[in-house]
């Protein structure tokens, strides 16, 4: 039986982000698990917000997958969520 605590509730593999010929992320992995509490933190334009962006569909990735409770954030309906930056 999978264990809920182990398995991520948000699965980034391999995120490439780019802004015309600037590449922001380039084979980005992350793995949050239920009850974890992440922190991202960098110099400004280092990607903390593209990232955030992505995860919620806000952005469209030019590579890689993002899924958030085992669902693809490209096949998620946009409406379910509530995001303030």
């Amino acid at each position: 039986m999978p264990d809920p605590v182990a398995d991520p509730i948000i699965r980034v593999r391999d995120l490439v982000t780019r802004f015309g010929t600037h590449t922001v992320h380039d084979g980005l992995s992350l793995d949050v698990r239920r009850g974890e509490i992440i922190g991202i933190v960098g110099g400004s334009g280092t990607g903390k917000s593209v990232l955030l962006h992505a995860i919620v569909g806000l952005l469209v990735p030019a590579a890689g997958t993002i899924e958030v409770f085992g669902q693809s954030v490209r096949d998620t309906d946009d409406s379910r969520w509530g995001v303030m930056f």
